[in-house]
């Protein structure tokens, strides 16, 4: 692939990265008005807030316990506790100089503007390495502006999902470095080990980086042995070191396989012992195919490592969910949908998502078809990375936020070329591939397009009560046992003191089920069973896509009363003098006194 702008009387393109970057940057920066009032963009960003709280607070690093989390199976979460280390410490450098209540939205703001900045930097170093010029670069950007990652990086955006996304390109990056490069070796291995800690959804790119640079050594010979050697080193030291360090620590929990476990430290001992192994004597297989039959063997060996530490790791991840909250929340979150039922339920959003991947995903086996025998191999890796991510994508939704990231790389690419060949030969079959790849890879034609063929309805009015301005009238006066619809149970953690008996997360089975179960039963047994609960009062939201979901469903049950502004006998309502138009409502149970 030839570089765009390496002419020299083009030289104020090598400076248009940067400022491209900077023009991304104020374009996500403008989008901070929320955040400094309090908002987050999600469910997960609240729930990140409230365990850097709770660490700030007090709570020891290597207990990720919700301590207000009543659910039969206590409030144990399995995130990690590395994006909270630079949340917490930003936090707290930053409060003895602007203050406690600014220092929070400051970083909640600054955080994932800092990922960002450190994921463009690594997309161009991606691009150079593929021998794309500082104009394609500019392309690649403009691209992925439009494309659904930008959604990892947006203010207040403190999930897991953006630093994973950040690691992943990193680790690309690494990868295509020069073969006798030790520093890549070694910054490859903790991207992989990383992102795992982080977040299992990792897990099938560190798989991924890893077979790419065995498939390195296979094509290119033992001129790979140096790196592929330093990096399985490197596998081992920082495997163990993430087991150990990252929360909850070394011991029995972390004998799970819904986050970094045994037997995923067991696997990368494994792979760095293979590469290891390899690297330091494989130069006795002079042909590749005695050097891919090798890596055959040790990709085989891993997976039996794996599958012998951890057999029930190999199933459904959300196997142990019971039948109600499989039908009743799973099916309903948007990040957990197939490609199937993304098409059955949202239509537009398919179209929009899988026909910029599958274009982009086009025009990266374009390039690998049309690059030089120098460039093949790296451009191979982008076809294959994209590959694995549309598949991811096809199975869960939220894999769009990583296959984005690479179509954006291959669109920018591949238009990248096609201008570069309009522009030697000036022909005008040359100039309308241009304008067709033009319109085929830009995410923002195929989501006008989406929204042409599906637009969205908007007969039925979809509330929005993760404001934390209606939370300011609930009671505080003590602290209150509350049953909330499941996705309230994050807001109320982060803007109240109150205790909750459901959020949405997978390890929060029986908690789920009996919210769940108690929304769809009808009104004088779930008041009944508020009272089994011992809970203190019931905060709701009628109009919330949740409630709807429930009143659809059941009627007759508690939430298909509220919707209808039936209050059941048992609950007391309780003014919470909210704006106009809010739809949070109180409810004490008949057996407490009204407050104040």
């Amino acid at each position: 692939m030839m570089p765009f702008g390496s002419n020299s009387s083009l030289w104020w393109l090598h400076w248009s990265p940067i400022l491209a970057g900077l023009l991304l940057l104020g374009q996500e920066l403008a989008l901070s008005g929320p955040v400094l009032e309090g908002m987050l963009p999600g469910n997960d960003d609240l729930m990140r807030l409230q365990q850097v709280r709770d660490l700030l607070a007090g709570q020891t690093w290597f207990d990720v316990n919700q301590s207000r989390f009543l659910t039969p199976e206590s409030g144990a979460m399995h995130w990690s506790r590395l994006p909270d280390l630079f949340i917490a410490g930003l936090m707290w450098v930053l409060q003895p100089i602007a203050g406690e209540d600014m220092a929070e939205p400051v970083v909640l703001i600054v955080w994932p503007l800092i990922l960002f900045v450190i994921t463009l930097f690594a997309v161009a170093r991606i691009c150079r390495q593929l021998g794309i010029g500082p104009g394609g670069v500019v392309a690649v950007f403009f691209i992925l502006a439009q494309s659904a990652s930008m959604l990892a990086f947006q203010p207040g955006r403190i999930d897991h999902h953006g630093m994973v996304l950040m690691l992943v390109l990193i680790g690309f990056a690494a990868l295509l470095s020069a073969p006798v490069s030790s520093v890549s070796a070694l910054v490859l291995a903790a991207a992989m080990t990383a992102m795992v800690s982080l977040a299992l959804e990792g897990l099938v790119y560190s798989v991924s980086l890893g077979v790419l640079l065995g498939v390195f050594w296979v094509v290119r010979g033992h001129i790979e042995a140096p790196r592929l050697a330093i990096c399985g080193l490197g596998l081992i030291l920082s495997g163990v070191l993430f087991y150990i360090v990252d929360a909850p620590g070394s011991g029995p929990a972390r004998q799970v396989c819904d986050a970094y476990g045994r037997a995923h430290l067991a696997a990368f001992m494994a792979a760095g012992s293979s590469f290891l192994v390899l690297g330091l004597f494989g130069g006795a297989m002079v042909f590749w195919q005695g050097r891919m039959a090798a890596g055959i063997l040790g990709l085989l060996g891993v997976a039996a490592v794996f599958a012998m530490t951890s057999p029930g790791c190999l199933g459904d991840p959300y196997g142990a969910l019971s039948e109600t909250v499989r039908e009743n929340w799973l099916k309903a979150v948007g990040e957990a949908l197939s490609v199937s039922a993304l098409v059955a339920t949202k239509p537009g959003l398919a179209i929009t998502s899988f026909g910029f991947l599958t274009a982009s995903l086009a025009a990266a086996g374009g390039l690998m078809l049309t690059a030089s025998a120098k460039d093949r191999l790296p451009v191979s890796a982008v076809f294959i990375l994209l590959s694995v991510a549309v598949l991811v994508s096809m199975w869960q939704f939220r894999g769009v936020l990583f296959a984005s990231a690479f179509a954006s790389i291959a669109a920018g690419g591949w238009l990248t070329s096609a201008v570069l060949g309009w522009w030697k030969s000036r022909h005008a079959r040359h100039f309308i591939v241009c304008l067709l790849g033009l319109v085929l890879l830009m995410p923002s034609g195929w989501a006008a397009f989406g929204f042409w063929v599906m637009p969205r309805l908007n007969s039925q009015l979809v509330q929005d009560c993760r404001m934390p301005a209606l939370y300011g009238k609930v009671p505080k006066n003590d602290v209150l046992d509350l049953v909330a619809p499941i996705d309230l149970g994050p807001s109320i953690l982060v803007y109240t003191p109150h205790r909750i008996f459901a959020a949405p997360y997978h390890r929060n089975d029986g908690g789920l089920d009996r919210i769940l179960s108690l929304f769809l039963m009808a009104p004088d047994k779930a008041v009944a069973r508020l009272h089994q609960l011992e809970a203190d009062g019931l905060l709701y939201c009628p109009g919330l896509r949740e409630t709807q979901r429930y009143a659809r469903q059941a009627p007759e049950g508690l939430a298909g009363s509220l919707e209808r502004g039936v209050v059941p006998e048992g609950l007391v309502p309780v003014g919470l003098d909210l704006p106009s138009g809010a739809g949070l409502q109180f409810y004490r149970l008949s057996r407490h006194s009204d407050p104040d």
